[in-house]
């Protein structure tokens, strides 16, 4: 479900509400409408994701490499935290990149319910 939040700015910003109980991978979804949303057509070609959930991850060691080369391998920069007690990160890539990722967030069952939130930018945020 995607709710209309105004900033302090008075700027609108499509946020997912993960308590709605939406699927994981309607969060494609929700970052292609967001992305329409936000009104910057093509000029926005990367998407930043501020994601968070508090969850049991007894692998989380295991976890890390396996992110960190998916991340690596579409070009998203940032940080994500994984440890026992969840997931908890800020990211950026390409729109496409960020597919990839949110997609192997929503195979593991534990992400489901995620919060995120989207914006966009014509270049990468992160150094």
């Amino acid at each position: 479900m995607l709710l209309e939040k105004s900033g302090a700015n008075a700027r609108t910003e499509r946020i997912f509400n993960a308590a709605s109980g939406c699927k994981m991978t309607s969060l494609i979804t929700a970052m292609h409408e967001a992305r329409a949303h936000h009104g910057t057509g093509d000029d926005a070609t990367f998407a930043i994701a501020a994601l968070y959930k508090f969850v049991d991850l007894d692998d989380h060691r295991a976890l890390q490499p396996v992110l960190q080369d998916l991340c690596d391998s579409q070009g998203i920069q940032g940080t994500v935290l994984l440890a026992e007690e969840g997931i908890n990160g800020t990211i950026c890539g390409t729109v496409a990149g960020m597919e990839t990722v949110l997609q192997w967030l929503a195979d593991d069952s534990r992400f489901n319910d995620l919060s995120i939130k989207f914006s966009f930018a014509g270049e990468q945020a992160f150094l």
